[in-house]
This record gives C-alpha cells, sequence and structure tokens, in this order.
C-alpha cells in the first residue's frame, strides 16, 4: 500500500489539499487489533466535493487516537 502511494505519486493527485502532511487511517474494525480493518493512506483537505475515481473520502471527528 505504501509503495503504490509512493511510486503513483498519489499524494499530487488528490485536490483541495491544506497541506503535504501524510496520514495513514486504521479504520472499520471488525473486532480488535487482531481482526480486520480498513487503512487509508491520505492527506487532509478543505472538502470532499472532489474525489478522484478509484480513491476515497473519508471524515474524521477531531480527537486523540
Amino acid at each position: 500500500m505504501w509503495g503504490r502511494f509512493y511510486s503513483e505519486a498519489i499524494a499530487s493527485k488528490i485536490p483541495n489539499k491544506i497541506d503535504e502532511t501524510i496520514y495513514a487511517i486504521y479504520t472499520d474494525y471488525e473486532s480488535d487489533y487482531t481482526g480486520r480493518y480498513t487503512a487509508i493512506i491520505g492527506v487532509r483537505v478543505n472538502e470532499l466535493n472532489e474525489i478522484p475515481i478509484g480513491m476515497v473520502g473519508c471524515a474524521f471527528g477531531g480527537g486523540t487516537y
């Protein structure tokens, strides 16, 4: 996943970026850390109105994770 993210310069294809900080989010846990989950790599954006094909847009509430 990380190899593809960097080799295809995916961050450069994300519109409406706030900055170049890269985030990895682990979400949608099936049970606990031993179960299935979804991993998303991306950057913060100021809106989710324009999501390129093949990508997903997710909103996460603030907090300490």
